[in-house]
């Protein structure tokens, strides 16, 4: 059958069993394992580094601290370590003072220090950040559209953003404020992804109050932006994909994100904001 003319709206109970167990699944990781918080969240200590012989100052930091996280770039060096609650600065001397024993040409680029006062702030203002987001989405839908497709956005926006928690949950990456901004990416890309429908759904039905979100206006207008629809999603996939296997270790938990949540967005804003509309006219 060709695209065109494919029957989204007859797969929707698949769809939503799908995005139901993986919402219960993510739910119960989250609550078993949690996240891999990273330092801007548990709090700890941050020092890069360029040095002449990186692999042995990594060699020996590795065999002392048990809990630290090592980083290596060609010459740079990122070390981390979590938890180091009131001792920080003893902690740090004593670090700083092993490497300059192995290398005493180091170029120390940044020490930094995150207390647990200032790592409970930054919980605090993510979560701000999600809440704030999902509330102006809904309000800018609400206002263009009406609030059928204001409830559908939302759905698919919650939607989205517990995948990537589970994503988190499920890889173990570090969940960071890099993760953050990568699902707030994620969230304005499924947004436009689900305009972009629900533009069209409204001049299906401009003229045909009768067919009103109907499945066969949901699927005809779901088929008539699927091109557009399809060319956004692999174009911006591939460049993710891309950042994913060659942007290095810095950036992979970002980019690995990105790259899932491109997909898993397209995926939503198909199959749950526009699919859930004939249920919510109904109402």
């Amino acid at each position: 059958m060709s695209l065109k003319f494919f029957d989204f709206y007859s797969y929707r109970n698949y769809g939503f069993l799908f995005s139901i167990v993986l919402t219960i699944v993510t739910i119960i990781g989250y609550f078993s394992s949690g996240l891999n918080l990273g330092i801007d969240f548990k709090g700890g200590i941050i020092i890069e580094l360029t040095s002449e012989t990186p692999g042995k100052i990594k060699d020996d930091l590795s065999t002392k601290y048990s809990d630290i996280i090592l980083q290596q770039l060609d010459k740079n060096l990122v070390i981390r370590l979590q938890n180091t609650e009131n001792n920080s600065v003893k902690l740090t001397d004593k670090i700083k003072s092993e490497i300059l024993q192995i290398d005493k040409d180091v170029n120390f680029l940044k020490i930094d220090f995150v207390g647990p006062k200032i790592s409970n702030d930054l919980v605090k203002k993510a979560a701000l950040a999600f809440f704030w987001s999902l509330f102006v989405v809904m309000i800018y839908i609400l206002i263009r559209f009406n609030w059928k497709f204001s409830i559908g956005a939302i759905l698919s926006l919650i939607h989205d953003l517990t995948a990537s928690i589970g994503f988190f949950v499920f890889t173990g990456y570090e969940f960071n404020l890099t993760s953050i901004a990568a699902i707030l990416t994620i969230i304005g890309y499924s947004v436009n992804d689900s305009v972009v429908i629900y533009d069209r759904i409204r001049e299906n039905t401009s003229n045909n109050t009768q067919n009103y979100l109907t499945p066969k206006v949901i699927n005809k207008s779901i088929n008539e932006t699927l091109s557009r629809t399809l060319m956004t999603f692999l174009t911006t996939f591939v460049a993710c994909l891309a950042l994913w296997i060659f942007g290095g270790e810095n950036l992979r938990s970002f980019s690995a994100v990105i790259t899932f949540g491109v997909a898993f967005g397209t995926y939503s804003s198909i199959f749950i904001s526009a699919n859930v509309l004939p249920f919510l006219a109904k109402q």
